[in-house]
Formats: C-alpha cells, sequence, structure tokens
C-alpha cells in the first residue's frame, strides 16, 4: 500500500479500518468454530479451540493497522485529541494563554510588517539596490542639488552610470470648476533611464525631451485611476497643466510605484534644465555602475566635489558628498520611529513568551498528580511530555486568528496615528509571506516555551501524589522561573521608563512658547507649480487678499513662505555689515519672506523697529527685519535697529538690506528646544510658490466657510491645497510625537499587566508546591500572617530585582534615544520613581492573591496525601 493511502488511512478511516479488521478476524474465527463442530466437536471446545488457532483479536487488528496506516501519525493524532479533551475540561488557563500570545503576536506581527514594507522591502524600481543618492552638504550643512551640480557629476562619475535630479510639486490639472490638484514628480537629466522606468502604455520620454524640457508627461497607474478612471484613450491626449498644454506620452506599470503619492512624471522646463549653479532645491539620484562598489564611487563623487569647490568657490565652496542607498535615505525620518516601535513590540512578545511559558509550567504543575497516576498504570514520561507539546500546540493554533486581527486593526490605527511617512507603508496588506513567517514564528515560539513544562512533566516522579508530598520544587526549577518572571519585571520596567520620558518629553515640547497666537486664524494655502513667473504669484496673492479682508468677520491677513512649527523654506549666508567674508563655522540662516500684515495676524509681537515696506513702495528700498534670537546671538548687546546685512544668494555683488525692526521668536519645529534665528523680508522681494495665507478673524464660526466659498468664486481656477483652523494645520506637525506616545505607552501599559499576570503564576505556582509545608506550619501553631508575610517575601524581592535591573537597563537606552527622539531627558528621576513604584504596588499585589488562597483552609487538605 503506497504511502499516500496509508496517510489517509491515519486520519478519518482508521476506525473504519479497524472495524473490517475486527470483523474479519472474527469472521475467521467463526469459520473455525464451524470446522471444528463439522469434525465432531462440540461447540464449547470448538470455540475454545479456535481462539487458540486464531489467537487475540487486538494482536490481529493492531497489525493490519500498522500496515495500513502511518503510526506515528496515528499517534500523534491521538495525542492531539487527548490535549484537546484535557483543554475543554480546564479553559480558562488555555483561553488565557492564547489570548495573550495574539496579543503579543498581532502587535509584533503588524510593526513587523510595516518594518518590513519601509526599510528591507526594495522599493519598486528595477533593480533598486544600485540607486544612490548623492547626498551633499556645504560646511557641514545639508545642501540640496542644483542642475549644473547634477550635469557635472553626470558628466565626471565612471562608477555611476548616470545621474539626475528630482524634485516633487503640487500643480493645478484643468481649468476653472474641473481644476483639481495633481501631484508632479520633476525630472533634471536622464532621470527615466537613471531610474529604469518603462511603459506600460506608450512609451517613455527621448533624451531630447529630458534634455529640452519638452512639454510632456507620463501618467502614474495612480494618477491614470485617480484623475482620469482608467481612461483608455489617454495615451497620445492633451491635458493642462500649470495652465499650459502637455502631451501624455505613456502610463507607467502599476508595479512602477515610486514615489508612492506621484500622480505624473515629467521633465522639468527649459529653465529649470539649464539653470545657473545658485538654487539647490533637487535631490540628486545616480545608479551605480555594473561592476562599481558603493565606496568606489563615493570616492569618485566626493573628489568631484572638491573640483567643483575649487573651480566654483562661490557657490560650491565646502562641498561634500556622502553616497546613501536610495531606500536608506528615503526612510532616513522614519528608521527611527520604526525601529523605536519594533523595539517595543520585541519587548512585548518577550513578555508575553516567558508569561505563557509560566502558565504552561503552572498548568503542568497542577497535573503533577493526574501524570504520576498515568505513569504508575503504564504511560511512559515522554509519551506525558508530548502532550504538553500537544496543548502548546493547539494554544498556538488558537491564538492565530485572534493575532491576525489585532494585527489588522494595529495597522488601520498606525495609518491614521502616525505622520505621512509612516503611514503610507501601513497601506501594505498581511500578504501570504507574512502569514508563513508569522504561524512560523508563533509555533517555534510555543514549542521553545513548551520544552520547559514537558520536561517537568517527563521528570516528575510515577508514585501517586508525589506532587503534593514534595515540599517545594527543585531548586534549579525555581530559579529558572524566576529569571523569567525577573525578565518579564525589567522589561515592563524599562518600556514604562522609556513610555513615560516620551510623554514627559512630548509634554515639555507642547509646553515651549511658541511665539504667535493660533486662536481665531484660519490657515489658507495655495500650491503653485515652480514654474510659475513671479509676476503671476504676486498677482495671486494680491487677488487672496482682496478676497480674503472683503469677507465679514476677517480682521486682518497676511501672506508667508510657511507657517509655523512647519519647518523653514529658505535658507543663506549671511554677512553682516563691516565683516570682509561670512565668518568660518557660522551657519546658513533661515530667511523667511512674509508681508507685514502676517505678524498681526497670528499673533508675533514687533519687539522693536517697525514693520518694513512691501509691494511697490519697497522697490529701491531694501528693508528686512529679524529675530529676537537672530539680534541676540548676533548684535548681542548692541541696537540692531539701522544694521544692514547682505543675504548672500549669488553672485559677489553686495546687496545691503537695513535691519528696521526686531520681531518675537517662533519656533519652526516642534523639536526646536532654542528658538532659530531668523531674517524676514519682504513678499516682493522672494520668490515662492507656496503661499500660505494667515487670517485672523473675530472667531465667529461662520467665517471659515464665508472664506472658503469667496475664494472659490474669486479663483475658479486655483483649488484650495489647505483651508481649515490655524491650530489643527500646525498640530499635525506632532501627531507623530503623540502616536508614539500612545504606542510606547500601550506596549508598556501591556507588559506589565502581563508582568504582573506572570508574577502571579510563578508565585502562585510556587506557594502551592508548598502547601504541604503551609499545613504543617499551621498545624503547629504558626500565625496566618506570618506565613503570609513568609509566602511574600520572595515575590517582593523578584519584583523589586526586576524593577532594579530594568531602570538600570533604562539609563543606556534613554541616553541613545536622547539624541534621536524629540529630547528625551534621560536623567529624568521623577520618571524613574513613578515607574518603579508602579510595578512594586502591583507586584505587591500579584503577590498578595496567592498568598491568601494558600494560607487557609486549604493548606491543611494537603496533609490527606500522608
Amino acid at each position: 500500500m503506497g504511502w499516500m493511502q496509508r496517510l489517509r488511512n491515519s486520519g478519518s478511516r482508521r476506525a473504519h479500518i479497524e472495524q473490517e479488521l475486527t470483523d474479519e478476524v472474527a469472521f475467521h474465527r467463526d469459520q473455525q468454530v464451524a470446522d471444528l463442530v463439522a469434525d465432531g466437536w462440540s461447540p464449547t471446545d470448538a470455540r475454545r479451540e479456535a481462539q487458540r488457532r486464531v489467537g487475540l483479536t487486538g494482536a490481529w487488528v493492531a497489525e493490519g493497522v500498522a500496515q495500513d496506516t502511518l503510526p506515528w501519525l496515528t499517534t500523534w493524532l491521538r495525542e492531539t485529541r487527548q490535549a484537546a479533551r484535557g483543554l475543554r475540561r480546564r479553559p480558562v488557563l488555555p483561553v488565557a494563554s492564547a489570548a495573550t500570545l495574539a496579543l503579543g503576536a498581532g502587535v509584533l506581527l503588524a510593526i513587523a510588517t510595516v518594518v518590513d514594507s519601509a526599510l528591507l522591502a526594495p522599493l519598486p524600481l528595477p533593480d533598486s539596490s544600485r540607486l544612490v543618492v548623492l547626498d551633499e552638504t556645504q560646511d557641514g550643512q545639508r545642501l540640496g542639488g542644483n542642475p549644473a551640480r547634477t550635469a557635472d557629476y553626470h558628466r565626471e562619475l565612471d562608477s555611476v552610470r548616470g545621474v539626475a535630479g528630482l524634485y516633487g510639486e503640487s500643480v493645478v490639472l484643468g481649468r476653472g470648476a474641473a481644476a483639481q490638484r495633481a501631484q508632479v514628480l520633476g525630472g533634471v537629466g536622464p532621470f527615466t533611464g537613471v531610474l529604469g522606468l518603462t511603459a506600460g502604455q506608450g512609451r517613455v520620454f527621448t533624451e531630447q525631451e529630458e534634455r529640452d524640457g519638452a512639454a510632456v508627461v507620463m501618467a502614474s497607474d495612480r494618477g491614470w485611476t485617480r484623475l482620469f478612471g482608467r481612461q483608455p484613450t489617454l495615451v497620445g491626449q492633451s491635458i493642462t497643466l500649470r495652465g499650459a498644454t502637455y502631451r501624455v506620452v505613456g502610463i507607467l506599470p502599476a508595479a512602477l510605484d515610486y514615489p508612492r503619492d506621484i500622480d505624473f512624471i515629467a521633465p522639468s522646463g527649459p529653465e529649470y534644465q539649464r539653470a545657473p549653479r545658485g538654487g539647490n532645491w533637487l535631490q540628486v539620484v545616480g545608479r551605480l555602475a555594473p561592476a562599481a562598489t558603493l565606496a568606489r564611487a563615493e570616492n569618485e563623487a566626493r573628489a568631484a566635489a572638491r573640483r567643483f569647490a575649487e573651480t566654483y568657490p562661490q557657490q560650491d565652496r565646502g562641498l561634500d558628498v556622502r553616497l546613501v542607498p536610495l531606500q536608506a535615505f528615503e526612510t532616513r525620518d522614519v528608521r527611527a520611529p520604526l525601529l523605536l516601535l519594533l523595539g517595543a513590540a520585541l519587548a512585548v512578545y518577550l513578555v508575553v513568551c516567558v508569561n505563557v511559558g509560566g502558565l504552561l509550567l503552572v498548568r503542568a504543575m497542577a497535573r503533577d498528580h493526574e501524570s504520576s497516576v498515568r505513569t504508575a498504570l503504564g504511560a511512559g514520561p515522554w509519551a506525558m511530555a508530548r502532550l504538553s507539546v500537544h496543548e502548546a500546540v493547539l494554544i498556538a493554533a488558537a491564538s492565530l486568528p485572534g493575532a491576525w486581527l489585532v494585527a489588522t486593526l494595529g495597522l488601520r490605527w498606525l495609518g491614521g496615528a502616525m505622520s505621512d511617512e509612516v503611514a503610507a507603508f501601513t497601506e501594505v496588506a498581511l500578504g501570504g509571506r507574512t502569514a508563513v513567517t508569522s504561524v512560523l514564528v508563533l509555533m517555534v515560539t510555543v514549542l521553545v516555551l513548551a520544552a520547559w513544562p514537558a520536561w517537568h512533566v517527563a521528570t516528575r516522579s510515577a508514585r501517586p501524589g508525589a506532587a503534593a508530598h514534595a515540599v517545594t520544587d527543585a531548586p534549579s526549577r525555581r530559579r529558572v522561573r524566576r529569571a523569567l518572571v525577573g525578565t518579564q519585571v525589567a522589561c515592563s520596567t524599562l518600556l514604562l521608563v522609556v513610555a513615560l520620558l516620551f510623554a514627559a518629553s512630548v509634554q515639555a515640547m507642547l509646553d515651549r512658547p511658541r511665539g504667535f497666537v493660533a486662536a481665531d486664524v484660519v490657515a489658507v494655502r495655495y500650491d503653485l507649480d515652480w514654474e510659475q513667473p513671479k509676476a503671476v504669484i504676486d498677482r495671486l496673492v494680491d487677488q487672496v487678499l482682496t478676497t480674503v479682508l472683503s469677507v465679514p468677520g476677517v480682521e486682518t491677513a497676511g501672506v508667508v513662505d510657511r507657517f509655523p512649527l512647519q519647518g523653514g523654506t529658505q535658507s543663506a549666508r549671511v554677512q553682516i555689515y563691516g565683516e570682509v567674508e561670512v565668518p568660518p563655522g557660522r551657519p546658513d540662516i533661515s530667511v523667511r519672506a512674509a508681508t507685514p500684515d502676517y505678524f498681526a495676524a497670528v499673533g508675533i509681537p514687533l519687539t522693536a523697529g517697525r514693520l518694513y515696506v512691501d509691494g511697490p513702495a519697497a522697490e529701491g528700498r531694501p528693508e528686512v527685519m529679524i529675530s529676537a534670537a537672530f539680534a541676540r546671538r548676533y548684535f548681542g548687546d548692541a541696537d540692531p535697529l539701522g544694521q544692514r546685512l547682505w543675504v548672500r544668494w549669488n553672485g559677489d555683488v553686495p546687496e545691503w538690506s537695513q535691519v528696521v525692526g526686531v520681531v518675537g521668536d517662533v519656533r519652526q519645529t516642534f523639536r526646536d528646544e532654542a528658538p532659530v534665528p531668523e531674517v524676514y523680508r519682504p513678499w516682493v522681494r522672494g520668490y515662492w510658490p507656496l503661499l500660505h495665507v494667515a487670517v485672523r478673524t473675530d472667531g465667529t464660526g461662520s467665517v471659515l466657510p464665508r472664506v472658503r466659498a469667496a475664494l472659490q468664486e474669486a479663483l475658479p481656477d486655483q483649488p484650495l491645497a489647505t483651508l481649515a483652523p490655524l491650530g489643527d494645520v500646525v498640530d499635525a506637525g506632532n501627531r507623530e510625537a503623540h502616536a508614539l506616545t500612545r504606542v510606547m505607552s500601550a506596549c508598556a501599559l501591556a507588559a506589565a499587566v502581563l508582568a504582573v499576570i506572570g508574577l502571579y503564576g510563578l508565585l502562585a505556582s510556587e506557594m502551592l508546591a508548598r502547601r504541604r509545608e503551609v499545613g504543617i506550619r499551621l498545624a503547629l501553631g504558626a500565625r496566618t500572617w506570618q506565613l503570609r508575610g513568609w509566602l511574600l517575601r520572595p515575590g517582593l524581592w523578584l519584583t523589586a530585582i526586576g524593577v532594579v535591573v530594568g531602570l538600570a537597563s533604562s539609563i543606556p537606552v534613554a541616553r541613545l534615544l536622547q539624541a534621536q527622539l524629540f529630547g528625551i531627558q534621560s536623567g529624568n528621576l521623577r520618571v524613574r520613581v513613578l515607574a518603579a513604584a508602579a510595578l512594586l504596588l502591583a507586584g505587591l499585589a500579584a503577590a498578595l492573591i496567592p498568598a491568601y488562597r494558600v494560607v487557609g483552609a486549604r493548606a491543611l487538605s494537603a496533609l490527606r496525601y500522608e
């Protein structure tokens, strides 16, 4: 019989085969009886003789079943059914173990899926591991790429096969009421070849189209679906972007989903392709040559940067460059938060594993008497051990649906709570690879955890009642269990300290002065494309301000390049009149552009001087204002009013501006611990196509919809990018900090609860093993409060040791995080005292419950085994 048939017989057909074999043996026995009776035997003697000749039915059946089935599988199925019956008889502990495993595995699965998608999975580009970013710095400060330098890199680097510049922008698609926002990836140089882009429909750009900045675009699969409903005839059509006509030459395949939120890709216009060596806004990307290594290519690029610095000292002085893999560069902002979340999830999973192992051991110890009886009746010790393993496997299998549900809900929550960069990676589905990996990890984990209970069962004495006669468990086992639970307490302490440090740092971050008043201010934003002429931008600014100021309830309005707490915009070297050159080591200064009424609109105080003049009156009157931080750092006690500054964008011709006013400090980001020095210049003297309009209102709730209606009527061709209360807009910048704090707090709380459960399980098992000793002490006159104190001491000592280890571990961890996230104060003593007190109290509660249960009438009942 083939092994496939034997495999089938080992399952549901086994009982049928046994019955067939039993009937066959009975038939032969009856036939023997009939033959003997026919030969003159008496029926009684015939049956006795037939039984002797045929033999025992059980032996025949067992031999036949062994030939027609797989004995090992049959044994495994039988023991599994036996384990399932045992779990059903006492369901509380198995259900608790499965729920605990589901929680820990689900949290780990959700975060591991995001980490895999963000940090490990390759980018959706051909041979993406060969793509690198030329990350430039100037005098140690990060610097964007420039079209001229990008072309120079492309010509001079032999180890890099093609260098191109990339940037994203939001543009208007269509006209009038049908106009809508579209995201465009612009490219300078041969960017389609560098990225390895191909066309699912139509074609890619030609070299000449990329070089000349032709008016052609390719739609991404996302843009084709979102904006055109997958219109089959899109290729070859003309569309309106930026108010100009572009021809769609192709559609990217769905697999080439990079970047994730792009609707179109297009060559930059001719003025950007041949831009002078000055502005720095590109992300410069190259593809390594087939035989090139990253180190060799980086050495070539750094040598080229040094040559550029010598050739173009005005623009490229102090230039340096590092080559970073594109995937690592894309995930640089989310790497630390994701790894932190992964560490928290692993810590929780460790606590879960130790907890479940402790619960399984408690279950095994509770069955010591039953195991001894079974062993005495002939069951082998390893058969009893296998039963523990079967129970563990069934518990793991029961936890899988719950783990999957927790992971799915966790991914949804992370997508809504984290920053856009992280949320983009939570959209990944729990696929087949994730499912197989999670099953394997869970099964291996449970098998490892089941080893100790199995060993405990296999090595118990076979004498019935041996468990009750043992005064205490073996010292080695007791030490191992205590070490596991101590690990739980230490991990819980560490997580709780880190979570509290996060909460304290976030609260401190929110309590820092912002420098502006967001109440009753409406934030309006228009995103124009970077190829819009300056006159068009200024005309739109005038229209927007005129429109919003005409709305009833609006008190004042102003335009700025970016709202507070949303980062900086432009920076440049600033030279103070009287200096021969910008002093070495002076960092680039944040240079902001704003209309004069912006400061009143957001409540930034004018602390000295006056507001600068803007608009046509500013021609021939180069004036600037500075922040109080700039005045303190660079003028000290001197009066800054009347001083002259040169914002050195490009060129050697000085353009001195007079300081006419000093305004209060405004935080650029939530992470800023100290105000950043800033220079403000009139809007008319700058170029910035992203309009951020602050509209101060009288506080009535109907103003915002009136502003929306007025702008939509006055500017039908310009879709609004943002229209919301300013407080909501700027608070979005700390969403990730709040989300990280919530996740860390949830992990810490879960770990603490599980640690308390694990501590309870350990103490309950130890006190259970000491029931007889407690009964003897009670019988000899010991007081109950003395016995409870005696039983409580090990638990309190274990909790205290775990807390101390956790507190000690939190010091290097907090110092590591202090340099990475939100200015964590690693030496916060109050946080550590609070965490220690919470866990010590929880440990005391976990020890009191079993102590009160053991010290009582139940302890005396243990003496009945004597």
